[in-house]
C-alpha cells in the first residue's frame, strides 16, 4: 500500500502543519495577553485560533499523550496505528465502518484521529484502490520475469463448499487453478 498517495500525503502534511501551528499558538498565547495578539503573531485568523482552542479543550487525553500526538513522531505513530487498524479490520477481517468508529471511541483515538463515517469510508476506498493498483503493478512486474512457455504439473482434487469445484494445484508454486463444474 502506498502511504505517500496524494490524498494520504496531503492529509498528513496538513495535519503536521496544523499541529505545528497549534503548538506555536499555544506558545504565543503564553506570551501575549489576548487571543487576537497570539493569532496575529503566528499569522492565523482569530476564529481559527479559537477553533483550535475549543478542539484542545474537548480532547480528554493525558497531557503527556496529547503532547506526544502533537509532535511529528507522535503524528507519524498515529498514522501507523490508524493505517494498520484499518488494513487489518477491513482487508483481513471484513469489518464494517461501525466497528471502526467503536474501536476509535473505545481507544480514545477518536480524539486525535479523524473518524467520521465519511472520512473512514474515504480512507478505506483509497486503501483498496492502492492495494488494487499495487497488485496490478506486481502482476506486470512478475509477468516480465516468468518464462514464456513453462510446463505446469498439476494435481487434481475436488471440493464441495456450495457446489462441485475442480481444483488444480501447480506443484512447483502456490498457484491454484479453480474450475467450477
Amino acid at each position: 500500500m502506498d502511504l505517500t498517495s496524494p490524498a494520504i500525503f496531503k492529509n498528513k502534511e496538513n495535519r503536521q502543519n496544523r499541529n505545528q501551528n497549534i503548538i506555536a499558538f499555544q506558545e504565543a498565547r503564553k506570551k501575549c495577553t489576548s487571543q487576537r495578539q497570539a493569532a496575529k503573531s503566528i499569522g492565523v485568523a482569530r476564529s481559527t485560533a479559537q477553533y483550535w482552542e475549543s478542539c484542545q479543550k474537548e480532547r480528554i487525553l493525558d497531557a503527556e499523550v496529547d503532547a506526544f500526538f502533537a509532535t511529528a513522531a507522535g503524528l507519524q505513530f498515529l498514522h501507523r496505528i490508524v493505517t494498520a487498524a484499518e488494513f487489518t479490520f477491513s482487508q483481513l477481517g471484513g469489518a464494517g465502518i461501525h466497528l471502526f468508529t467503536t474501536f476509535y471511541a473505545q481507544s480514545q483515538l477518536d480524539r486525535v484521529a479523524a473518524c467520521s463515517y465519511g472520512t473512514i469510508q474515504n480512507r478505506l476506498k483509497t486503501m483498496e484502490e492502492n492495494l488494487i493498483a499495487f497488485g496490478q503493478q506486481q502482476e506486470q512486474t512478475l509477468a516480465k520475469s516468468m518464462p514464456k512457455d513453462k510446463m505446469i504439473t498439476a494435481c487434481l482434487d475436488e471440493t464441495f463448499p456450495q457446489e462441485i469445484y475442480l481444483v488444480a494445484i501447480d506443484l512447483t508454486s502456490p498457484a491454484i487453478m479453480l474450475t467450477t463444474l
